[in-house]
């Protein structure tokens, strides 16, 4: 059986070496960050580090054993983030199954559809899910834009500043991109 683990690496191709990316659990809340996990799925879609699913089990500590959730790990500012950042969508497209899965496969359609299948959660099952990222998040396959560009399609400052890469400016509620919010005529809120 694999060993639980919550440790990140990352392979900087162009040196052609592995470094392993810390970061600061306890200043973050747990719901953002996956708990030590093994048999779990990670995609790249957009500039997001998708890690869904896997066996979490940790006696008297954890008493789930198949993680139902998805977390979203930003690759340009190398932080978790909250769910906020899916928008209103999130709170009907949530996983269907009331429990989780792991040992499953995952892949990425059109470049904004994580793809589910099979897996395991008491007894083998053949699942087949689909979960769309909004387009402020992943526009889609062949359409690369810069990530502070998608920001003004946050339609709220709560999506707005859970994503890093963006800031709300109160004057016209519209949610700009940090580094191109010079149109805002007050300072962007980020959080």
């Amino acid at each position: 059986f694999s060993k639980l683990s919550d440790r990140m690496f990352v392979f900087q191709l162009d040196r052609k070496v592995w470094s392993e990316i810390h970061y600061p659990r306890e200043h973050l809340p747990d719901i953002y960050v996956p708990r030590e996990r093994a048999f779990h799925t990670c995609n790249i879609i957009g500039n997001y580090l998708v890690v869904f699913g896997g066996y979490s089990h940790r006696h008297n500590k954890e008493e789930i054993c198949y993680d139902n959730q998805m977390y979203l790990y930003n690759l340009g500012c190398h932080v978790w983030v909250s769910h906020e950042v899916l928008g209103a969508s999130d709170k009907d497209n949530g996983y269907p199954k009331q429990q989780g899965v792991f040992a499953h496969a995952a892949d990425v359609r059109n470049g904004n559809t994580l793809l589910l299948v099979g897996g395991y959660h008491g007894n083998v099952n053949a699942d087949l899910l689909a979960y769309t990222l909004p387009p402020m998040l992943a526009p889609g396959d062949g359409d690369y834009v810069e990530p502070e560009q998608l920001c003004p399609k946050h339609k709220s400052f709560t999506e707005c500043s859970a994503n890093p890469e963006c800031g709300w400016c109160s004057a016209d509620e519209i949610c700009y991109g940090r580094t191109i919010g010079s149109n805002c005529t007050t300072n962007l809120q980020t959080s």
